[in-house]
This record gives C-alpha cells, structure tokens and sequence, in this order.
C-alpha cells in the first residue's frame, strides 16, 4: 500500500521526497509494469531506480504539497552506490532518521523508511545484513564513507532521480466512453433487429482462450525475484525479540495475491513482558496474547509473481532435462524434496448457445503443474533461487528444533515450501 506519509524536503531550489513505497518489478517492459503499479496504488509520483528498472518508487503527493517535478532522495543514494549493497541514516532536517539502503544501484524495499528513534532505523539495516551479509552502513565508524548528508542528494539530484507524475486516467475513460456511446448510436436499432434472427455465432478459438486465461490468472509463479523476496521475508524475521523467542513462523498465499504470515513467541527471559515486545515488534505487525508466555504476530506481505503463460515455462521434455539435473545437484542439502505427478491445467470447455462444446483450437497451448514439497534447513534454502524461474510458492513454514544435531540436511531452523513447478506439454502447431 502506498503510504501517504511521504515527506518532503526543500534546500533551496530543490526538493528531495522521502519515505517512498518501492516495489520491486519482474517481466519485461518495467515502464508499464510501474504505470500499471502506479494506479493500482493511486500514487501520484513514481520512479524507476536500478541500472536494468528493477523497482519502482511510489509516492502519494497532495496537490501542491511540493514542486511539479521533486527528486526521490533514495534514488539518488542509489545512484551514488551503483555497486554492493549499501546502507545508510541521513538525519532529516526535523530531527527524523530515514534509512537508506541499495543492491547494485537499486533501492531496496524495506529501506527508504523514517523513524524518530534510532534503534528501529538500526534494527532495520540489521535484517538487512541477513538478507545481504555484505552489506557496507556508511553510518558506522570505520565503514570507509563519511554517511550520508542532505547537501550530498540536493548536490547530484539529477534526471535519473526525478519524479514523473502519473497520469490519472479517469477523464480519458471518461472521454472514450462518451465516444463510443455516441459512435454506437446508428448501429443499437441494427443490434436488436439482429438480435431477432436468433444468436449469433461464437468465436471458438477467442471464447477457447478467455476460459484459459481465467485459469491461469488464478495461478502464481514466483521465480528467482518472488522466491529471493518471500525468502528475505523469512531471513530477516527476529529470532528473539524484547525477551520472546521464535517458535514457529508461517506464511500462506492467499486468493487476493498477499502473503498472509503468522508467527509465535514464546515468553523466554522471565523479564519480557506484553509491553516491552509491543514497543519492538515492527509497525506493520499486529499482536496478540493467547496466554502470558505466548504471543501471536500477524501481518501480510506482497512477493513478486506473474501467471504461468508470462513466466513461458519450458515443455515436459525441457524441465525433465534441465530442471530435473538442477534440482538432483542440490538433493543433498534438503531432508525431503518430493515432486509429484504431472497433473493438466486444463480450461473448463466453452459452449455454443446450444450447450454443446465449441471445438478446441489445435495451435492453444496446453500447461501443466506438478505439486512441489521441500524440507531442510534454512541456510540451504539460497540453493533453490536458481531453479525457481517457473516456481509458484503457497506455503513458507518456519520451524524451530533446538534439540536437533547439525548436519548436512539438518538444522535448528527448519524450512518447509510448498508449491508447484509449471511447465508445457505441448507446443503450439505453429512452431512445428
């Protein structure tokens, strides 16, 4: 969600807007992707950051709360740390810390965030050093940089960093509507005498391939980018948090895209109470007290994904080859790893007005799925980025063993997926 707290940032001439929602962007065309982003948030400004736009930048600006075209203060921060993964504090000008932080030029999501108490803005570059272990804070003595001052973003605020206005398109909407009412006017009377001469014939290979792309759309695969984000989720969750220790932690998808995660806490320092964990727990968590030695943590998250048609999964024959030798090099690393049988994604059949089944047309691609479930520890779960490019995730588990020996396929911290591989069965009749 778009936050409306964004703030601005006026030296002199220039204005640096901070606080800004970003969202990382997966498929071809980013610009569209952004734009398409943009309204489903109803931001007002947006900005692409990354060498290759690999995220996006929203911002919900009030008439005349600022310049026509103010700059992204994050954007220029990644820009100044094209390489690695750098983070920092900037100190606002209202005594408010906003965290900056970027990978190989990109501003990361869970930065770009203002605190006014330091050790929420701290704890923050701290889940991110789960997530990336090399990160650089330029905040801290000895880092190698100075931090990061106003002066330094007002200095290079440049094109790259420039907030571009989203259009709102409900005029345009508006306008078309009334255009095709009026053009539409002559042929209504011809309609209905039409209409009068009994139905009229269906498009098979049209009405074939809306059916299939309800069934697609109601599937999700997550890739290398989704898989990356819903397993930073789990990376940088607190193992103890004010005194309470992680039990268990559980994330499902849901029918309306959002991740639906829960995690338990059990009481672990006979000093930690309610109190302490409310004022640490992160703000979009939301807890409750079952009993005085458990606490429950709920909250959603959003993870990358696109329908399996967009995400071109490759045929049967490819991910038996291909896929099937990746995932047998990494066996080792995992307790279980269970694919099962192959199982047709196939459309409900359209019918003519008659009722009877309209012919399928012999070029419409047939996909498929087999049901995925994974087990091992959390430190192997980086291994299954690389085979994850035609993945869908609905479950992430997170469990806590402490009695369990190490091993090569066994750790405290087990994790348990959930999902399926897509793939093709056969090729359309046009490409042979």
């Amino acid at each position: 969600m778009v936050s409306g707290g964004a703030r601005i940032v006026r030296v002199g001439l220039v204005a640096l807007v901070f606080g800004m929602d970003w969202l990382p962007l997966v498929g071809g065309r980013p610009d569209r992707l952004a734009r398409r982003l943009a309204r489903q948030h109803r931001a007002s400004h947006a900005v692409l950051s990354g060498s290759d736009r690999a995220a996006v930048g929203l911002a919900r600006l009030a008439r005349g709360q600022g310049p026509a075209q103010p700059y992204s203060g994050a954007q220029i921060f990644a820009l100044l740390n094209p390489r690695g993964t750098i983070a920092a504090i900037l100190e606002l000008d209202d005594g408010g810390l906003c965290v900056l932080a970027a990978h190989e030029g990109a501003v990361l999501s869970r930065s770009d965030r203002i605190y006014h108490d330091p050790t929420p803005a701290r704890a923050v570059i701290d889940e991110l050093r789960l997530a990336y272990p090399r990160l650089r804070d330029l905040s801290l003595p000895g880092s190698g940089g100075r931090g990061v001052r106003l002066e330094d973003l007002i200095r290079h605020a440049s094109d790259e960093a420039r907030l571009w206005r989203t259009p709102w398109r409900g005029w345009r909407h508006a306008g078309l509507v009334g255009l095709v009412v009026c053009a539409a006017t002559p042929f209504i009377w011809q309609g209905l005498a039409d209409a009068r001469d009994g139905p009229q014939p269906i498009d098979a290979r049209e009405a074939w391939a809306r059916s299939q792309r309800l069934l697609l759309d109601r599937h999700r695969v997550h890739g290398p980018v989704g898989t990356r984000t819903l397993l930073t989720a789990l990376y940088r969750q607190p193992a103890v948090l004010a005194g309470w220790r992680l039990r268990l932690l559980s994330c499902r998808l849901a029918d309306d895209g959002l991740w639906r995660c829960l995690g338990e806490y059990e009481r672990a320092d006979r000093r930690a109470d309610n109190r302490g964990l409310l004022r640490r727990a992160p703000q979009d968590w939301h807890l409750d007290f079952p009993s005085l030695d458990l606490a429950r943590a709920s909250w959603t998250l959003t993870v990358p994904a696109q329908a399996p048609d967009r995400a071109q999964p490759p045929s049967v024959e490819g991910q038996a080859r291909d896929w099937a030798s990746q995932a047998q090099a990494i066996l080792p690393a995992f307790a279980a790893f269970r694919l099962d049988a192959r199982r047709s994604l196939e459309p409900a059949a359209p019918r003519d007005p008659g009722g009877a089944e309209l012919p399928r047309p012999a070029d419409l691609r047939r996909y498929a799925l087999r049901e995925l479930r994974i087990d091992g520890p959390l430190r192997s779960a980086a291994l299954l980025i690389p085979i994850s490019r035609h993945i869908g995730w609905r479950k992430a588990a997170l469990s806590i063993i402490r009695q369990t020996v190490p091993g090569v396929s066994a750790s405290p911290m087990n994790l348990h997926l959930e999902g399926a591989l897509y793939e093709t069965q056969d090729s359309p009749a046009s490409s042979g």
